[in-house]
């Protein structure tokens, strides 16, 4: 009706019923909606996903209203210098990996062990960036963990072997540091489900203890651990420390959830690893340390010196670990020395973790003053096109460490009571036999006292003085011709099959001295009723000149008998030949009888060593040498007829 709307449409406008029924006489003949782009504030708030997760306990503890109307005061243990050398690292990690890689994201937690107090919390690279999902806290969301995993797996085969496993070994019903494991191609299930894993560099190196294996992040060895204890023992193991598997469990994943394929929190994968550093101790982590209300009533505190935790692990065993971990030289194989996994003035123990497809890179490490875990990847979960948690998250863990270490001095691993140290063979995990430890060598390795290494006594590889002739344990009966030999003592199939069938696997059963392909030991004794090896050569006598045909007189007596042969090298060396026509099939156990005849006359004048070899059916032999004078410058003197019983044995 030409009458001027009461309201200034350039401002917003809020239209209730109440505006609408006020007036029976007012119409509303058009309604004009005009709409304007909504510009979102923007968000400059600092450590944003840290005071996310801090409000959120608030809420759930005291509820918003409260808050609201009260109105408080929150302390919290967040370090900004920690803080910010975190995000700086993430960014400029990042920086440089996309250059090379497809990946756009990354988290950081970082724990003080002896309190729980998080002192560090990047939830994602940049919490305003909506294309990667900046606003979700990665640190709280379940990711694989790889090879980051592994150090929980271990920790759990220090604590004891499944007697129902295959590995169980009543004498010593646990893992160490120094025992061995095999890294050997390994089947589990049936076709078609089968599992197997390889290691990061697809090469098998045979035995390996369990600090070079964990160090070097070996898969293979780190299944077969799992499958020693079983994932029920480690699923709780894990919960114990504070892990939970929030998608799917390791009962169901199975054997591969020691390369981590259950999904966990790095917030939690932190707190859990604070033990290892700590001594074993489960501690709550913590973001709230102090809040008081507007007035300055202080209605919760956190009483620093009487926190209270929950011991997890032996402080023995998360020393093992630690000490592992630590072992700048065990780790070289796979990852080198210094940067990014040592930290300058410092002993650190760390751990890396890539999964497949390289989705997720991590690397957790600690000190006993710090614990700090890293997450790189892509919020979607696509892969990353190669990177690893070495390449990647590594160097943001070396970076955000060394600035929460800052000012801080080097305290190592304090050794709990009961730690000692022990000369091993590393071939085989014993202490050092009389024999030594062979090409192998030994390594110092540390022990709790209570779980002491095997002695040299049981050791993988045995070596036992056989009669070469009877494959019998030598004894009085049979000690003029023992050999010691070497045997494996497994029943590792997986052992067996690649020693005998691979390349690489036969060249270390070779440099061990192991015969091929592999013998079982032999267990009975030689007896005095046994016959013994006799092998004789009268004729011709040492010394002996030498012409024109020659009888070759002696004795061959020998168990499993195969084959006798003459053989003759140059004085001073070894370079024996066989005589033509002078190998025998039939021994000849009688004093002085006809072996052979040999015509001289095709052999150069000289001094040479005539050799009598005979051979049993296992490879054995048994020989003797004469030196003898070759001479035909006169014409050979006429030897006796042969009797019908050697008149084949002249050539």
């Amino acid at each position: 009706d030409g009458t001027p709307f009461p309201y200034d449409l350039a401002q917003p406008l809020c239209v209730t019923p109440e505006f609408l029924n006020a007036d029976p006489n007012f119409a509303v003949d058009r309604a004009l909606v005009e709409t304007k782009i909504f510009e979102q504030p923007a968000r400059d708030l600092r450590y944003a996903h840290f005071v996310n997760w801090i409000w959120d306990q608030l809420t759930e503890t005291y509820g918003a209203d409260t808050i609201y109307a009260t109105g408080f005061n929150v302390y919290t243990t967040l370090d900004p210098t920690i803080q910010n050398a975190a995000q700086q690292a993430v960014t400029d990690q990042l920086n440089q990996a996309r250059a090379r890689f497809d990946i756009e994201n990354g988290s950081v937690v970082v724990i003080d062990p002896q309190t729980g107090a998080v002192w560090g919390m990047v939830g994602s690279s940049d919490f305003n960036n909506d294309e990667i999902d900046g606003q979700v806290n990665v640190s709280l969301t379940p990711q694989q963990p790889g090879s980051s995993i592994k150090p929980v797996v271990y920790v759990t085969t220090f604590e004891g072997i499944d007697p129902a496993s295959q590995c169980y070994n009543a004498a010593a019903p646990y893992f160490s540091p120094g025992t061995v494991l095999w890294d050997t191609p390994t089947v589990w299930g049936n076709p078609p489900s089968v599992y197997e894993p390889l290691n990061y560099d697809r090469t098998f190196r045979g035995p390996v203890t369990i600090r070079r294996a964990l160090s070097n992040s070996l898969n293979v060895p780190a299944v077969k651990a799992l499958d020693c204890v079983g994932t029920e023992r480690f699923q709780q193991k894990a919960n114990e420390m504070g892990i939970e598997f929030p998608l799917q469990s390791p009962t169901a994943v199975g054997l591969p959830s020691a390369l981590g394929a259950a999904e966990v929190r790095l917030f939690d994968m932190v707190a859990a690893y604070a033990a290892f550093a700590n001594g074993g101790i489960r501690r709550e982590p913590f973001g709230i340390s102090r809040i008081e209300t507007v007035t300055g009533d202080i209605i919760f505190q956190v009483d620093m010196n009487a926190l209270q935790g929950i011991p997890v692990i032996r402080p023995e065993h998360a020393y093992l670990i630690s000490s592992i971990l630590s072992d700048n030289q065990a780790r070289s194989e796979e990852f080198g020395t210094g940067y990014p996994m040592e930290v300058a003035g410092h002993t650190a123990a760390v751990k890396t973790g890539t999964t497949d497809e390289n989705r997720d890179a991590w690397t957790i490490g600690w000190t006993p003053q710090v614990v700090v875990g890293v997450w790189m990847g892509n919020t979607d979960n696509r892969p990353t096109g190669g990177e690893t948690g070495y390449g990647v998250a590594a160097p943001v863990w070396n970076a955000t460490i060394s600035a929460a270490l800052q000012g801080k001095p080097n305290v190592g691993f304090p050794q709990p009571g009961g730690i000692v140290q022990q000369q091993i063979c590393n071939d085989t995990g014993t202490t050092v036999p009389t024999n030594g430890c062979g090409p192998g060598e030994s390594y110092t390795e540390v022990f709790w006292n209570s779980q002491p290494p095997p002695q040299g006594t049981d050791s993988l590889l045995q070596v036992v003085n056989v009669d070469p002739f009877t494959n019998r344990i030598a004894n009085q009966y049979c000690q003029e011709y023992a050999q010691p030999q070497t045997y494996l003592m497994t029943t590792d199939a997986t052992a067996i099959s690649w020693i005998n069938n691979r390349p690489e696997g036969q060249a270390w059963a070779q440099s061990r001295g192991l015969t091929l392909p592999l013998q079982t030991p032999p267990v009975e004794e030689c007896t005095a009723d046994q016959p013994r090896p006799v092998v004789v050569l009268n004729s011709p006598a040492p010394g002996a000149t030498v012409s024109g045909p020659v009888q070759l007189l002696g004795q061959v007596s020998l168990p499993n008998f195969q084959r006798y042969e003459f053989q003759i090298a140059p004085v001073g060396t070894e370079n024996f030949t066989t005589l033509a026509g002078q190998t025998y099939t039939i021994q000849e156990p009688d004093a002085n009888s006809f072996l052979g005849g040999w015509n001289s006359i095709d052999t150069p004048d000289g001094q040479y060593i005539l050799r009598l070899v005979a051979y049993a059916t296992n490879n054995a032999f048994l020989d003797v040498r004469v030196p003898i004078t070759v001479f035909n410058n006169q014409a050979p003197a006429v030897i006796s007829t042969p009797t019908q019983k050697n008149i084949g044995k002249f050539v």
